[in-house]
């Protein structure tokens, strides 16, 4: 295994030191706070919003936790730090419809998923820094957004169909399939007892399976889960080569998107 004195580890850390500490100073330049409340205040909700700011909430938990960097490094306090995290998570999961009661704000969208497991698993990282609103209100998002995947009608998309039917031209599936598995991922993880726990699963393991399948997956026996890979599909969305098609072409940028 790597050691602390590996360049490699060397270098990551570096460049983990580097961007949490352009975010954290990031944070308060961006949002303005609202004292009363606690949170700083989210209220572009698109991608441009939304998206930029779950991320954060994401990327500076693991940096908080994992690398444990000093104050000097991230330059403000390690308290500081995790007050901003925090203040961030509260302002985008206070920012999304299910915790407005005007039922306005961001949410249940194409792209939404992916936003809720940002600012959910980051959440989950700083979870005994969070207030007990905030903790009410990530659970809320993403239990709804996880919901969407279990609700009546919906069925994991596909690419190109298994009788070769090609669904979305110029459009895999790919890189949607594995974030939207993400959200599931957070809600099984953040709530073992929940009574949707099952239904999460199952579509969370084909969403994850499909994401980068192949058209000789159809016929593979490989087990994923405990069952052949070709029971868990219904199409694919990769060439042959692996390769992935999106904006009408072969794009690097989505085939590399398996994270």
């Amino acid at each position: 295994g790597k050691t602390p004195s590996d360049k490699d580890m060397v270098q990551s850390r570096h460049i983990l030191r580097n961007a949490l500490r352009y975010n954290l100073a990031w944070i308060p330049k961006t949002f303005r706070p609202d004292s009363a409340r606690h949170l700083y205040v989210v209220d572009h909700y698109d991608e441009n919003g939304i998206r930029p700011a779950a991320s954060v909430c994401y990327g500076a938990a693991v940096g908080l936790q994992c690398a444990r960097l000093d104050d000097q490094e991230m330059g403000v306090s390690r308290q500081e730090a995790f007050r901003r995290v925090a203040m961030l998570v509260k302002g985008v999961a206070s920012a999304y419809k299910g915790n407005n009661p005007r039922d306005t704000g961001w949410g249940q969208g194409w792209q939404t998923a992916l936003w809720a497991a940002l600012v959910g698993q980051g959440a989950w990282m700083i979870w005994d820094h969070l207030d007990t609103e905030t903790r009410r209100m990530i659970a809320t998002l993403v239990t709804e957004e996880a919901d969407r995947f279990v609700a009546p009608g919906y069925t994991v998309p596909y690419w190109t169909a298994a009788d070769g039917h090609v669904n979305t031209p110029g459009d895999t599936k790919a890189e949607e399939n594995a974030w939207n598995a993400c959200l599931l991922q957070v809600a099984i993880a953040m709530m073992p007892g929940h009574p949707h726990l099952d239904r999460w699963r199952r579509v969370s393991s084909e969403l994850m399976i499909s994401a980068f399948s192949l058209k000789r997956d159809l016929s593979s026996d490989s087990l994923v889960d405990g069952t052949p890979s070709k029971d868990w599909l219904h199409g694919y969305n990769l060439l042959d080569d692996g390769a992935v098609i999106n904006h009408y072409r072969i794009h690097p940028d989505y085939t590399v998107t398996i994270t």
